[in-house]
C-alpha cells in the first residue's frame, strides 16, 4: 500500500504518522487493554470493558478490586460506592419508591434514577 510497513504484522500505510500510532496502539499497548477474545485494543480500560460486554458477552468480565479490602466487582462505578459507603462512612441513598431496590451514595444519581425510572407515578 504505501512506503511505511509495520516490522511486526502486514499493517502498511502512506505516512510515517499512521505507522507510530498504529505501533503504539496495536504493538504498544498494555495487556490489560488488549481484548483477550479478539484484536481489540482499548485506550482506556472502561472502554475495554465496554467492548468485552458488548462484543463478548458471555466472556468473564476482569473484575475491579478495592485498594483497601478484598471487595471485587466487574463494574468500577460499584467499587467506588463501595469505598465512599465502607471505608469513607458516606450515608447510602435508597429510592423512596416501594419495592425499589436501588441505592447510590449521590444525590443526583438519585434524583436521576427517580425521574427516569419512577415519572410516571409521579
Amino acid at each position: 500500500m504505501g512506503p511505511f510497513t509495520c516490522d511486526a504484522c502486514s499493517f502498511s500505510t502512506k505516512y510515517k504518522a499512521n505507522l507510530v500510532a498504529h505501533k503504539k496502539t496495536v504493538h504498544d499497548a498494555p495487556t490489560w487493554m488488549r481484548c483477550s477474545e479478539c484484536d481489540h485494543v482499548a485506550k482506556t480500560r472502561i472502554s475495554l470493558r465496554k467492548h468485552v460486554r458488548t462484543a463478548h458477552p458471555d466472556s468473564a468480565i476482569p473484575e475491579e478490586k478495592c485498594p483497601q479490602c478484598p471487595f471485587t466487582s466487574p463494574r468500577v462505578p460499584e467499587v467506588k460506592q463501595h469505598q465512599k459507603v465502607v471505608h469513607e462512612g458516606r450515608e447510602l441513598l435508597s429510592c423512596p419508591e416501594p419495592d425499589c431496590a436501588f441505592q447510590t451514595v449521590y444525590k443526583n444519581n438519585m434524583a436521576a434514577h427517580i425521574s427516569c425510572v419512577h415519572s410516571e407515578k409521579r
